[in-house]
């Protein structure tokens, strides 16, 4: 159904009578289409347990984390070279930094 507003303004009321009458009512305006009401989806009923059975829970879910004890030793020198620093990343910083200017 197409309402041409240029003609006729309904009220939002009477719109929404025949949106329960038809499927959409397309609005136009100088026979060019504006826009187009549609009913709101409703959304999909939930069934509980549904999905039952289908995802799990490892066994140790809730016991303690590992503490850093266990973890392998750090080994020094092992990424030698793959990082950097500037060498200005002692100087102070400007002003204008800590005042929020730059």
């Amino acid at each position: 159904m197409t309402v041409d507003i240029t003609t006729h303004q309904p009220p939002l009321a009477e719109l929404l009578k025949l949106l329960d009458e038809s499927d959409e009512i397309v609005l136009a305006a100088a026979g060019h289409q504006v826009a187009r009401l549609v009913p709101a989806a409703t959304p999909p009923k939930r069934i509980a347990g549904l999905q039952q059975g289908q995802g799990w829970v490892s066994e140790d879910f809730d016991d303690p984390l590992l503490d850093n004890a266990s973890l392998s030793p750090r080994v020094m020198g092992l990424h030698e070279g793959q990082g950097w620093m500037s060498d200005d990343f002692d100087d102070p910083l400007p002003d204008e930094f800590w005042s929020g200017r730059m």
